[in-house]
């Protein structure tokens, strides 16, 4: 009996193995045959900054959509209220309505970790029009980078559309965001681009899973009198050493999150793994806390408001906008996630990205340093 109760796992543990490497190998390949598709055209585009009225700005760059509407997104939930009352899928319907196209293109590797007998269902309504199209993006790894390319020429970059308030409202006031919008007179047929004008670059981890942290530290060893780092997480060690390391003279401010409320879920696999999560996370951020202790270094963490927005800023001359969050997933060489950021050198942008960190500031009434 119990030799056979031991056979049994062992068949039931091979089985569950055998389907993960199976499932690895399957995504490895299309990964591979994703990115040889993929355009590297070199573009110079405009780029705009906002992050007052972000509904608006994103209602009405939908309801002008022409030709066509493509999320490249880490996750969307279509229940999302935009604007006016109107959910992302009231808005998407009336386009389809127009025979607009509309595609919902989002990280595999979330959802079928979690929820994946949800994704469908929560779409179930769009499915009718043959102009709609939900695909799943099957990378090994996160697929972090929030794109959404309207007509083929315009590019919205980092709004939220799976925030966790009731009820699920793009904007909120304890939630600190911001998009940027790139707009091309080249037509944008995938999301993966050269993007380099006098304003600034952007890059993305698609073909170089490195290339955004690599350029950072380079950017970082430059600093000659002040950073502000406003960012999501801090809780990479590494990162942390890193920061310390830079010359004393410098000025460092650090503006970051006291918690992680953004992981709570009403979702019992979501539960469950942002606990995980979140435990994980209180731990590193502890560790960290411990290494930034330096006189020039100052540490400011929000309590009240949940800050999403990730900024540098380097001697008042650049500015980094980006996905990417300083924690070992995205830090580490193994665990990789894809990232886009937004490096930009022009004041008007960046004296923008500084009010937004100041009006944050004025506006958290629970700070702890």
């Amino acid at each position: 009996m119990k030799r056979t109760y031991l056979i049994s796992i062992i068949i039931t543990i091979y089985y569950i193995l055998s389907i993960i490497i199976i499932y690895y190998i399957q995504n490895k390949l299309y990964e591979k045959k994703f990115i040889k598709n993929l355009d590297k055209i070199t573009l110079k585009p405009d780029y705009e900054f906002y992050y007052k009225d972000l509904e608006k700005v994103i209602y009405d760059s939908l309801i002008k959509a022409k030709s066509s509407i493509r999320f490249y997104y880490y996750t969307v939930k279509p229940n999302i209220i935009i604007y006016n009352n109107l959910t992302l899928l009231d808005i998407l319907e009336i386009k389809l309505k127009q025979n607009i196209t509309v595609e919902i293109i989002i990280s595999s590797i979330y959802h079928q970790i979690t929820n994946p007998w949800k994704v469908k269902t929560e779409w179930k309504k769009l499915f009718k029009y043959q102009k709609f199209n939900l695909k799943l993006f099957h990378f090994n790894n996160i697929f972090h980078i929030k794109n959404i390319i309207i007509d083929d020429n315009c590019m919205i970059s980092n709004a939220v559309f799976d925030t966790n308030f009731d009820p699920p409202l793009l904007s909120n006031n304890n939630f600190i965001q911001s998009i940027y919008i790139i707009k091309s007179k080249t037509k944008l047929k995938n999301f993966h681009y050269e993007f380099r004008s006098k304003k600034g670059y952007i890059i993305q981890d698609i073909f170089n899973r490195f290339v955004i942290y690599d350029e950072i530290l380079k950017l970082l060893k430059k600093a000659k009198q002040k950073i502000i780092i406003f960012n999501q997480f801090l809780l990479d060690d590494k990162f942390c050493m890193f920061i310390r390391s830079l010359n004393k003279n410098i000025e460092i401010e650090i503006i970051t999150n006291n918690n992680f409320n953004d992981f709570d879920s009403a979702n019992f696999m979501d539960t469950i793994f942002n606990s995980i999560q979140k435990k994980y996370m209180e731990t590193n951020q502890k560790k960290c806390y411990k290494i930034l202790q330096k006189k020039n270094i100052k540490l400011t963490y929000f309590n009240k408001q949940y800050i999403h927005s990730n900024y540098i800023i380097i001697d008042n001359k650049i500015c980094i906008i980006k996905t990417f969050n300083f924690e070992e997933l995205c830090c580490n060489k193994s665990t990789r996630t894809t990232e886009q950021a937004f490096i930009c050198m022009d004041n008007v942008i960046i004296n923008k990205v500084k009010q937004h960190i100041k009006y944050a500031l004025d506006n958290e009434i629970n700070i702890t340093e």
